[in-house]
């Protein structure tokens, strides 16, 4: 796409926390990667869900006693202190839906009456991609007659940002996991939850096979000449040596999918992998 790619983010791809922390950092407009946008209804979703998935993670058990209920209420704390933050990094991601503005829109945008002030946002906030994990309940074709748009996953979404700039995308990345004091701290540590989750699956492998693309590169570049090229095996000469060179800008070239297997050796002594070209 060209320019600033403007995205409105459904509320189940903010739930979780590798896709939260991932899609708002890619956001951020220091990388240039996409623009996020949301609508009240998408913080009211998140304001109503996302405390008792927190409270959850901080081994609250929803008994009904004192322990849960102190819980509870650190929960709605910190998500009322997540989505101030988020309003303060994105000043201008809001896109004002009332409900009477989405009351205007048939429908048959969406096979579910919930999900209907999702696709009027994106409408209405002039997406390029809505970006949601529930694909199947919104009708792409009667929103395009609206406003014409892509419907992406998360990790189709990462995935297409990973692609237009890799450089921006993994630089996001670093600085994420730089800033982490607990696990994920490293590019391994963030792979492995990603293909730990169904949701994210894709992107983890993709950004694995990435890693794995470029390790080979950095290999085949130290070892210089190789015994095999793409046009098959080759002929010594005369000292015994072949002719091929694999390395710099020709050795890039032959690596072609599929991507060499993944292994531990190419994550590096610091989990992140070799540096971009």
């Amino acid at each position: 796409m060209a320019g600033r790619t403007d995205a409105f983010l459904d509320t189940n791809v903010l739930f979780g926390s590798p896709s939260f922390d991932m899609l708002l950092t890619l956001g951020m407009r220091e990388y240039g990667l996409y623009h996020p946008l949301w609508s009240e209804y998408v913080f009211d979703e998140l304001g109503e869900h996302v405390p008792d998935r927190i409270a959850r993670t901080l081994g609250g058990r929803n008994d009904g006693g004192a322990i849960w209920a102190e819980t509870a209420a650190r929960a709605r704390r910190l998500t009322a202190h997540r989505l101030a933050a988020m309003r303060r990094a994105f000043p201008d991601s809001m896109v004002d839906v009332p409900p009477e503005v989405v009351a205007e829109y048939p429908d048959s945008l969406t096979g579910d009456p919930d999900d209907k002030p999702i696709a009027v946002g994106a409408i209405v906030g002039r997406a390029d991609v809505l970006v949601t994990n529930n694909r199947k309940d919104f009708d792409i074709d009667r929103i395009a007659e609206y406003r014409p748009m892509r419907l992406m996953d998360a990790s189709g979404f990462m995935n297409l940002l990973m692609r237009e700039d890799r450089t921006a995308f993994y630089g996001a990345l670093g600085d994420m996991l730089s800033s982490h004091k607990r696990h994920p701290t490293n590019l391994r540590e963030l792979v492995k939850d990603l293909e730990s989750n169904p949701d994210l699956r894709r992107i983890g492998h993709l950004i694995e096979e990435d890693v794995a693309m470029r390790y080979e590169r950095a290999r085949l570049a130290v070892f210089g000449r190789t015994a095999t090229h793409r046009r098959g095996v080759q002929e010594r000469d005369r000292l015994g040596r072949f002719g091929h060179v694999v390395g710099g800008c020709d050795s890039a070239d032959d690596i072609e999918p599929p991507y060499p297997a993944p292994t531990g050796e190419m994550w590096g002594p610091d989990g992140n992998g070799p540096a971009l070209a």
